[in-house]
């Protein structure tokens, strides 16, 4: 009750922009999720990008790329991980840092898609 007013997305950023870890992930519902739950023994479908914003272009590319992964003999549909990432160099604004005001909007708007959302270093 004494911290309902913190975001543990702005925490785990913080983790990430100082070090303390690689990578933090978000589920489609905003909660940090551990990364060994979500990407152990998994085949894992990345994209890469900004998303600022998300747009058709990338959708379309994820559905497609989904779309051949899950044709390949050793890719089962039950494991298959779907990430959204997004790198600490896409986030910082012209200043060089991180404007955690975007980096939220960012990732709720792909929450709200339905997406697992990974940030990295």
């Amino acid at each position: 009750p004494d911290f309902q007013q913190v975001d543990n997305r702005l925490l785990s950023l913080q983790l990430v922009k100082r070090n303390f870890t690689d990578a933090v992930i978000f589920g489609p519902d905003g909660q940090n999720l551990q990364a060994s739950n979500v990407l152990y023994k998994k085949n894992i479908l990345a994209i890469r990008g900004s998303f600022r914003p998300v747009t058709k272009v990338n959708i379309d590319m994820i559905m497609n790329g989904y779309n051949m992964f899950i044709r390949e003999q050793r890719v089962e549909r039950s494991q298959l991980q779907v990430l959204f990432e997004i790198t600490l160099s896409n986030l910082r604004a012209d200043t060089g840092d991180v404007d955690e005001k975007d980096f939220i909007d960012r990732a709720d708007i792909l929450c709200s898609l339905g997406q697992t959302v990974l940030i990295s270093n």
